[in-house]
């Protein structure tokens, strides 16, 4: 009774009750009926006071708390003149708590607005706006409505696209009427099909999703290797810059205007819409610029629509030259996975002929190891298709490149179809070369014959018209970079320069060579010592080779081992291949 009496005690100094109730109750030894009713009631008041602090405390811990402040209305401002115990009757509270609670779901329930549109104009040279942004006025704009988060368009037809709200510079172009309106570009009309004035509803969009792997750019036309770099380091400039307050906003297939280039965005994996990037995603992202713009993408587009509705993934086989056939087999077994997974569904193998190299019949290191990657590939496609709707498409040069073990013309055959994509014809050859030339923005002559020159051009691969119309473009701008003017000789230098690199221009010069060097064989006779410069690579030949089948006892003796070999190394033309 003594220690509760303390514990009391100091309950009591922390609530302000008079200390001479708690002593006198505390010491008192009497056992008469007044001294124990006069100790319950002291021990009562105690308790009441003690437990009504608790639970102030609690609340107002609650009500500071940030998950939980939400859902807590209590009211810290209404008189307690009663302790919780002497009055059990706390209806109000519960229905201001209830209030609390419904109000704080309605503001995570996403609403919809809908607005009125109007055509704008996608200016390019004005800012750097993008096909993704919409813009309004502070009037258009309801109370409730937070345009820093990014929206889901629908349109009348159910079409989706992912945009952000801007507020225009200028307000004069925007009607005022009872609706509320905004300002979509033309290329995103066009695209979604909207009509000027048709209503659309904005949703927004509370969970962005982060997710992306890897972010490809493509441009137009196919670049040179140094504009690919070039285009992805502005990409990662512009991302940095534009993103220091709100993430950016990349819709799948967009396109993404930069400050010199247009190029089309492609979000990997391939079933994500939209996603949000910033400083953080772009370090842990691969940015890669793709120039040249692959056929069996138009397949697997195809594909992706109604009815087939099959998931597709790259593999991009020229990302993995030189690595282990262990990595290359992770790599793999992970996009099968994925292709599983999503099934049905197809894998593209980008460039196999670049892991499968047909090595021929010499026995060498290359050769082992394009063989040592053959059989990997070939095991994990049928491993995973054998009983798993997937299909794989491959990309090659040539099918004599591809390895016998996956491809050969008896025997054993892992892909089914060999489908060969044909050669330009004289009136596509036409058409890409005037494109190309309009796309380089240069005043062309009118005397250049196009069709003359879609006759000299017979054999050629999409790529090497673009060599020829860069080569004729660097002319022009080197006699004038101001003015540049492609002239019909200046296409001819550059069709003659690009025509050495064909492979009938280089046979006919091994034969030329071969038929006219028969009689340069008379300087091979000159002795290895008469030529200046070679005197320590000759003594290096005589010590290694020479020495041990002279003396062969003396090198017996020796306790040192006798060198395997000799490696000759310098730049060309200082007569390695001669020695």
């Amino acid at each position: 009774r003594t220690t509760e009496s303390n514990k009391e005690n100091g309950v009591l100094s922390a609530g302000n009750t008079p200390k001479n109730t708690l002593q006198r109750s505390s010491t008192s030894g009497s056992n008469s009926s007044a001294g124990s009713i006069a100790a319950m009631n002291a021990q009562t008041a105690v308790r009441n006071s003690s437990f009504e602090k608790d639970l102030e405390r609690h609340l107002n811990r609650l009500q500071t708390s940030k998950s939980m402040a939400n859902f807590m209305a209590y009211d810290s401002n209404s008189p307690k003149t009663e302790s919780p115990i002497m009055s059990p009757k706390r209806e109000p509270s519960k229905t201001v708590h209830l209030d609390g609670l419904i109000e704080t779901l309605g503001q995570n329930v996403a609403k919809v607005y809908e607005f009125r549109v109007i055509r704008g104009v996608w200016n390019c040279r004005r800012n750097m706006i993008q096909i993704c942004d919409l813009l309004t006025t502070k009037e258009n704009i309801p109370n409730t409505m937070d345009i820093n988060k990014p929206f889901m368009l629908t349109t009348n037809d159910n079409r989706e696209y992912y945009v952000n709200v801007r507020f225009a510079t200028e307000t004069e172009r925007f009607p005022t009427n009872a609706y509320p309106t905004v300002e979509i570009n033309d290329r995103l009309m066009e695209q979604l099909e909207i009509n000027h004035g048709e209503k659309i509803t904005l949703k927004p969009i509370h969970n962005a999703l982060n997710i992306v792997d890897r972010i490809e750019l493509l441009p137009a036309t196919k670049v040179a290797p140094m504009i690919e770099e070039d285009i992805a380091e502005k990409f990662k400039q512009f991302v940095l810059q534009n993103s220091k307050i709100h993430a950016l906003l990349l819709n799948q297939d967009q396109l993404f205007k930069l400050p010199e280039y247009y190029v089309t965005v492609k979000l990997q994996p391939q079933s994500l819409k939209y996603c949000l990037i910033n400083s953080t995603i772009l370090r842990h992202s691969k940015i890669s610029c793709i120039g040249e713009v692959k056929p069996v993408a138009d397949i697997l587009k195809r594909l992706a629509e109604s009815p087939f509705y099959c998931f597709a993934t790259t593999f991009d086989c020229a990302k993995h030259k030189g690595r282990k056939p262990d990595s290359i087999q992770k790599d793999l077994r992970h996009a099968l996975y994925l292709c599983m997974f999503h099934s049905p569904a197809v894998l593209f193998m980008d460039g196999l002929d670049v892991l499968t190299h047909q090595p021929g019949d010499q026995n060498t290191p290359d050769a082992e190891y394009h063989n040592k990657v053959s059989d990997v590939i070939r095991k994990q496609i049928e491993e995973f298709t054998s009983n798993n709707p997937i299909a794989v498409i491959a990309s090659i040069s040539s099918s004599s490149n591809l390895n016998r073990r996956l491809h050969s013309s008896r025997g054993y055959h892992l892909f089914q179809q060999l489908v060969k994509i044909p050669n330009l014809d004289k009136t596509d050859r036409e058409g890409a070369l005037k494109g190309l030339f309009v796309h380089r923005q240069c005043k062309l002559d009118r005397r250049i014959d196009w069709k003359r020159l879609a006759n000299q051009t017979e054999g050629y691969a999409i790529g090497s018209l673009v060599q020829l119309v860069d080569r004729a473009v660097f002319y022009a701008y080197k006699q004038d970079s101001k003015f540049p003017f492609v002239t019909e000789e200046m296409v001819a230098n550059a069709l003659d320069v690009t025509n050495r690199y064909c492979l009938v221009g280089i046979e006919n010069h091994k034969q030329s060579t071969q038929t006219d060097g028969n009689g340069d064989d008379e300087d091979d006779d000159i002795a290895g010592d008469k030529i200046p410069g070679l005197e320590g690579a000759i003594e290096v030949f005589q010590e290694v080779l020479m020495w041990p089948t002279r003396f062969p006892k003396i090198f017996e003796a020796s306790p040192l081992r006798n060198q395997a070999g000799i490696l000759l190394f310098g730049p060309p033309g200082t007569g390695k291949t001669y020695l």
